[in-house]
């Protein structure tokens, strides 16, 4: 079962709650600071740029220290619980109206990318398109280049579909791979092996997914199976 995504709103408001949470602390320390070092500052009549500029170091630089480590901590916890718990994905084939692959996220949070090319077309057919390019991860109906999916979560790509070309007096048929480099799917002649590349984003490469899957079309049925990458 998905989570219930945040409308934008609620997102901005309680990142503009935290910032100003740690703000409000860090101004508190710098207070708290420039008051324990008054004594050693000097005498603001007699040398009142000595005096600013002591001030001005204690002050800012306790709050610049507060959220120095206040940002290490955060990322230093983050690391923690991804060593405990990292991420990873169960990619499950599907056929059916279109050849695609469901995958579902364990772990923690990450965001994904994915990247596909045709490997091999089974007809033995010149390859139409054999660079890697990347597709879309799609999600309650809408397709993204990079989505974050955290623990429980799923979404979908779609490898191949049927394309109907009704421009025609005839309503001809064929097998076209989608990617999101380019405007229009790449048609295959028949089936095809395909390789499907997930990296999380920025790319940490131990936790890279390659799988490869064979799609072949019966009729009005698209199939999907995995297979090895060769």
């Amino acid at each position: 079962m998905e989570t219930a995504k945040q409308p934008l709103y609620r997102r901005l408001f309680t990142l503009a709650l935290e910032g100003a949470y740690q703000w409000l602390i860090g101004l508190a320390l710098g207070c708290v600071f420039g008051w324990l070092f008054q004594s050693k500052m000097p005498n603001a009549l007699v040398h009142p740029a000595e005096y600013w500029f002591f001030s001005g170091s204690v002050f800012f630089g306790s709050i610049a220290g507060f959220l120095s480590f206040a940002k290490v901590t955060r990322w230093g916890i983050t690391q923690i619980r991804r060593w405990h718990h990292p991420p990873s994905l169960r990619v499950i084939a599907q056929g059916g109206k279109c050849a695609a692959v469901e995958i579902h996220h364990s772990g923690e949070p990450a965001i994904w990318e994915s990247y596909i090319r045709i490997l091999k077309v089974l007809s033995d057919s010149p390859n139409p398109n054999p660079l890697l390019r990347q597709c879309y991860l799609r999600k309650g109906g809408r397709g993204s280049r990079s989505l974050l999916l955290v623990d429980g979560e799923s979404a979908s790509i779609v490898l191949a579909n049927i394309h109907w070309d009704s421009a025609r007096s005839f309503r001809q048929t064929y097998v076209t791979v989608p990617n999101a480099d380019d405007d229009y799917s790449t048609p295959v002649s028949g089936g095809a092996i395909i390789e499907v590349n997930f990296n999380t984003h920025p790319p940490i490469r131990k936790y890279s997914v390659k799988k490869c899957f064979q799609v072949d079309r019966t009729d009005n049925i698209m199939e999907c199976t995995e297979v090895p990458c060769r």
